[in-house]
């Protein structure tokens, strides 16, 4: 499970914490490009040889309608594993 605070109620983005305005955190899975809510984003992996592999991207996010302001980004996902 994938999971952070997000930009906004209802929003997938995750939260920019820094200074920076107008923009947040973006992630997708690689390949399918499926959205990786900040609400939370599950996904199955098969074990091979012990190890899994995840493949996701992140990008920035530019909200319309919101002025652009630089500084910081700071923005944090949560990775929860569970196995058997």
């Amino acid at each position: 499970v994938f999971a952070g605070p997000p930009h906004a109620a209802g929003q997938p983005q995750y939260a920019n914490h820094g200074t920076a305005t107008g923009v947040s955190l973006h992630l997708v899975e690689q390949g399918s490009e499926a959205v990786m809510p900040a609400a939370g984003h599950h996904a199955s992996l098969a074990v091979a040889s012990g190890a899994a592999t995840y493949q996701g991207r992140s990008y920035f996010y530019r909200h319309n309608g919101s002025p652009l302001q630089h500084g910081s980004f700071k923005s944090a996902a949560t990775v929860v594993v569970t196995y058997d």
